[in-house]
């Protein structure tokens, strides 16, 4: 009953966990010496993998959650808006630095781009919770195999050509 003085649904205390969950991560990242200086792929490997390292003690909890999210899509989205926000500033603030650093060009689909990699790592925490692998190997192999597309993919910005070619047809 304590539990409900401070979240007032079930569904409030499920987003509450995934909003402790990350403003966690950031704070461990940001406590690494370096990281600053990590490229681009080198920082989102190290936010999905420590999003799973931070998840794994409550897998049947995340599952739940994954669960009563995809249960109820509109209050989901309503209630991960602010959780969304934090993640899309901070993976714009590190484009942002990957274009002052050379490591990629400036592009139009940043905020695009931004949105879309937390759709991403929704669908690695979703393929974690499936894989029954030895320490998630198949989970590790992944997320290196697809962030060297994500990466060769915004670095090449196709997503700026593709939209070039939309707009011109």
């Amino acid at each position: 009953a304590t539990i409900y003085n401070y979240f007032s649904t079930k569904e409030q205390l499920l987003f509450g966990f995934i909003e402790q969950t990350h403003e966690d991560i950031q704070k461990e990242l940001t406590k690494i010496d370096g990281f600053d200086e990590f490229s681009l792929k080198e920082k989102l490997q190290m936010w999905f993998e420590t999003l799973l390292i931070h998840y794994l003690p409550n897998r049947e909890f995340v599952e739940i959650t994954f669960n009563q999210i995809h249960r109820n899509p509109i209050t989901s989205m309503t209630s991960l808006k602010p959780i969304r926000t934090n993640f899309h500033d901070l993976i714009l603030s590190w484009l942002n630095t990957a274009i002052e650093k050379n490591e990629i060009e400036d592009q139009a689909m940043l905020n695009w781009l931004s949105e879309h990699l937390w759709e991403y790592g929704a669908g690695v925490v979703w393929y974690w919770l499936k894989d029954q692998s030895p320490q998630f190997n198949q989970t590790t192999q992944l997320i290196d195999m697809t962030l060297d597309l994500v990466i060769q993919c915004i670095k090449s910005n196709l997503l700026g050509k593709v939209s070039d070619i939309a707009s011109f047809l």
